[in-house]
């Protein structure tokens, strides 16, 4: 593995300050790892510089220039610059500090040069800049960052609950402190340490606290002569000698200045107690991790910590310390019950070590690098089994781990449920390293449905055995492939088996042996598979209710959508105020006849009313036929299946969708997640839904859709809120917009993958 380091540097006169990027570079020289490592000023007048680690062996170059650019042409040049100097390398992870950094390994990964792209986030702020066009730019790049980032760590949990919100969900979101490894501090024995030695690691930025404490430790001082506080870190010292001397606290104050990472810890050690106070002067302290305070738990001190920064959660929740607001009189306080509090210190000294081996770096990074690669490790060969022609999750999972494996079969049976794919063939697509190398349809068969699905099982046999070696993930698009993939694990072709459950209905056949023989067969996949996907949490529960048992190894792998558009610049005004549009397969279940048999009544109220119907089915002649009747053909079209650019433009000049889907008994769409809902929300469009699948209850809590029973009164007056009050659809269209955002393919599918590999 070789890793991509990219960050800015904090430089004083004294040398760089060391950063959370140094600590993770540190981890990868102790654990032998190659990396290169790009820093850029993060001021101007300061030149780059990139440090190669080869087997032990470190180079180190500047580059760049001395020249104080304005900030705009300072980016733009480090981004160019930091593809010039990593275009002739290739990495397996980037791991990117800032939004900025992030870009520029997105950029690499477009070039092919890297395959994972970590975007590193140690601080943020809701306004980071005064300027208000710098804040957005700031904000904007950060959204990009988040969006095709493979993995976001964040440095504190703050910055983790902000990233969740945004819908960046785990496993892509992770929280990785601001804390050295444990291995690198020295915990002294008690009789080497001086409790009444106060340490206080302070830089510029923390210069509005420090006369707070040096208020505090004169009245600290009085009550506990022998106190002595260490200042470390670069400062003025002209200044500052002037205020300790006017205090009378000469000869309890030792400023040590800036340390090396090594010495500041060896010096820690020896301390009692750290202070890490901040105030409110600098935007990104609520949302930061407190370096130093890690650094003294590691080190065994308790720490006295303002509540302003988040590290304070972790101090407080596990007693190492005690949480102050930044006043005088609280930080005077807490001091002298530490040195007055032998018991107290010593536990929270205790506390503090072991909650600093809780947040060990290298426990931390270690977990997080197997995360960042373990798909790939295992990921050397792949089969995927379906019916279907008509795009849907077996498609996507097949392009998802396309460019994840070096070798995915992927097998597709026609549909019978639709009678028009008894014309259709069984083919076959054999990838290579994600290109297509190899594609084979089968001849023809004219059978009955029943044995139909014995030749389809049979090809999927036959080709798994032909065109693969063992493969580590045989994915099966419903029961019937799914029991393939066991037979082939049974006779050690298949390492995993998923069953990966899209349709799940008490009634899928009218006969009933096979219906029995349905139920037996998906019984026996949901016991013998590795893992069970499930669309919906009510598919796990038909089954158990059918069975009367429970089922291990079942997950919910909701549908999910394509969100390769940002989806938060969708314009939530722009659409056709009176067109309605339905998407999907023309069944009577669907329930459009719902819609036109509304129409008439709705044209006399809104003349203007558009119902646009797309996709085609065996109901559709009978819809065209019940417009006619009605009198609203002008006002309804029926388009067909359309092309997906085509598609999104038809779908995102509607107002609103429509699914009313009709009856509970014999529906799949109970059971299932119906993906189309989520194609109508990433395009902005709120929901009219009837109560038949699980999402219509999250639609409403969300206020992303409304729910209606399947009834014309009820249908027309949910139309005529939105037709009637702008204001309401605006807000439901946002609401729809942050919903989808939850819900790309890239997350489902990282999230299944990770609890099932």
């Amino acid at each position: 593995m070789r890793v991509l380091l990219l960050t800015h540097f904090y430089y004083t006169s004294y040398g760089p300050v060391h950063g959370p990027a140094d600590s993770v570079k540190d981890y990868l020289a102790r654990n032998k790892i190659p990396y290169s490592y790009i820093a850029h000023p993060l001021y101007s007048g300061r030149k780059s510089f990139l440090e190669i680690n080869e087997n032990g062996k470190i180079k180190i170059q500047s580059f760049g220039t001395y020249i104080k650019l304005p900030l705009i042409f300072k980016s733009i040049n480090e981004i160019i610059q930091t593809y010039l100097y990593t275009r002739k390398r290739s990495y397996d992870i980037v791991i990117a500090v800032d939004s900025l950094n992030a870009l520029s390994a997105l950029y690499l990964k477009w070039r092919q040069k890297c395959r994972k792209v970590i975007f590193y986030t140690v601080d943020y702020a809701n306004q980071r800049f005064e300027n208000q066009l710098f804040n957005y730019i700031y904000h904007t790049l950060d959204r990009l960052a988040l969006k095709y980032s493979d993995y976001v760590w964040n440095v504190s949990k703050r910055i983790l609950k902000k990233r969740l919100e945004l819908g960046i969900a785990p496993p892509k979101n992770l929280y990785v402190p601001n804390t050295p490894s444990f291995s690198l501090a020295k915990n002294l024995p008690l009789g080497q340490v001086d409790r009444f030695k106060v340490m206080m690691v302070v830089g510029k930025t923390h210069s509005p606290i420090l006369s707070r404490v040096l208020s505090a430790f004169r009245k600290v001082k009085r009550q506990h002569p022998k106190v002595k506080l260490v200042l470390i870190g670069p400062q003025d010292s002209g200044d500052l000698d002037k205020k300790i001397k006017n205090l009378g606290l000469q000869n309890n104050v030792e400023i040590l200045g800036q340390l090396k990472h090594e010495e500041l810890l060896d010096t820690l050690c020896k301390g009692g107690i750290g202070l890490a106070l901040y105030t409110q002067d600098f935007p990104w302290t609520y949302y930061g991790d407190s370096m130093k305070a890690r650094e003294y738990m590691v080190c065994g001190l308790p720490v006295v910590i303002s509540d302003i920064v988040s590290t304070a959660e972790d101090i407080k929740e596990n007693e190492a310390g005690i949480v102050v607001k930044p006043r005088t009189a609280d930080i005077e306080r807490a001091i002298k019950k530490l040195l007055g509090d032998k018991k107290l210190w010593e536990r929270q000294r205790k506390n503090a070590i072991n909650t600093a081996k809780k947040f060990d770096l290298d426990l931390i990074l270690k977990d997080v690098f197997e995360e960042a690669t373990k798909i790939e490790k295992q990921m050397q060969s792949v089969a995927v089994v379906t019916h279907g022609d008509i795009r849907g999750p077996a498609h996507e999972i097949r392009d998802y781990l396309r460019p994840r494996s070096l070798s995915l079969l992927f097998i597709s049976h026609p549909l019978l449920f639709i009678r028009e794919n008894f014309a259709l063939s069984s083919f076959y697509e054999l990838y290579n390293y994600g290109d297509l190398v190899s594609k084979k349809n089968a001849y023809h068969w004219q059978l009955s449905e029943p044995v139909l699905y014995i030749k389809d099982f049979l090809y999927s046999i036959i080709w798994c055995l032909k065109n693969s070696r063992k493969m580590d993930l045989f994915v099966g698009s419903g029961n019937l492939n799914a029991l393939a993939g066991l037979l082939l694990k049974k006779i050690g072709k298949v390492e995993k088996v998923v069953f990966y459950c899209i349709d799940y209905v008490p009634y899928r056949f009218e006969n009933k042996s096979l219906n029995n023989l349905y139920h037996f067969v998906d019984k026996v996949c949901a016991e013998k598979c590795d893992t069970t996907w499930n669309l919906s949490k009510r598919m796990i529960l038909g089954r158990e209710n059918k069975w009367k048992k429970k089922f291990q190894n079942q997950i919910i792998v909701p549908h999910g959508l394509h969100t390769r558009r940002d989806l938060s610049n969708n314009d939530v005004g722009n659409f056709n105020r009176y067109e309605i549009v339905f998407i999907g397969t023309l069944l009577k279940k669907q329930g459009v006849q719902l819609i036109i048999n509304s129409m008439p009544t709705l044209v006399k109220r809104f003349p203007k009313v558009k119902l646009n119907v797309i996709g085609t089915g065996e109901f559709k002649e009978s819809l065209e036929n019940r417009a006619k009747a009605l009198g609203v053909e002008s006002h309804v079209t029926f388009s067909g299946y359309q092309p997906e650019e085509e598609l999104e433009k038809i779908m995102s000049s509607a107002h609103i969708a429509v699914a009313p889907y009709h009856e509970k008994k014999g529906n799949f769409s109970y059971y299932g997640d119906p993906g189309k809902v989520k194609s109508y929300l990433s395009l902005g469009l709120p929901v009219i839904i009837t109560e038949v699948p699980a999402i219509a209850s999250v639609l409403e809590k969300h206020k992303c859709g409304l729910v209606i029973s399947y009834s014309e009164g009820q249908l027309i007056r949910a139309l005529e809120k939105f037709f009637l009050d702008l204001k309401f659809t605006y807000e439901y269209r946002k609401n729809a917009l942050a919903f989808a955002e939850r819900f790309s393919w890239e997350n489902v599918y990282r999230r299944a993958l990770t609890r099932t590999i």
